[in-house]
């Protein structure tokens, strides 16, 4: 079983330091990531970089497939208030990994497991709470965390998936 897949659904052209990124994930073979993506320019992907091709209205349909309720997904930045559920929307995926989460395009690894050790992995169901990398053990219970509403703020995900405005829902305390 590998240590965690990060999931990263882009439309449009991939940013030209793609290669570059594409480069830091091969140094980490312990770690995965699933590129959901329309951009079907050819890269040299390493083998734990896995490239799933759709449209956007396709990603909008499969995550509006997981929720009873209309959910608002016109553009790809609102993509962001729904990584929280990315536990529930790719559980297929995601069945042979201990962790999954998100991270940017704009960052480079170096070797992420000296820094998330196995110690820290066997420690903590959340590592990292901002959303520009984040990691969740790969469990029904913290899978369906983003249910929780926020007792401060009286919000749930149901306000942030059914509203066209950005929530910055990934970001939240009890996601």
């Amino acid at each position: 079983m590998k240590n965690a897949c990060f999931i990263i659904p882009y439309f449009g052209k991939l940013p030209n330091t793609f290669p570059v990124y594409l480069r830091t994930c091969a140094e980490n073979p312990d770690f995965d990531w699933l590129i959901v993506t329309d951009d079907q320019t050819h890269y040299d992907y390493p083998e734990n970089v896995h490239c799933q091709y759709t449209t956007f209205d396709g990603f909008a349909a499969r995550v509006q497939s997981c929720f009873d309720f209309p959910i608002a997904l016109k553009r790809p930045y609102k993509i962001c208030d729904y990584r929280a559920a990315f536990g529930v929307i790719f559980a297929e995926e995601l069945k042979r990994y201990r962790f999954w989460g998100h991270c940017d395009l704009d960052q480079y690894f170096g070797k992420i497991s000296h820094f998330l050790t196995d110690e820290i992995l066997n420690a903590y169901d959340k590592i990292l709470c901002l959303g520009h990398f984040t990691l969740f053990r790969n469990c029904p219970e913290i899978n369906n965390m983003y249910l929780i509403p926020d007792k401060k703020w009286n919000q749930s995900y149901k306000d942030a998936f059914s509203q066209e405005r950005h929530w910055i829902f990934d970001e939240w305390p009890a996601n």
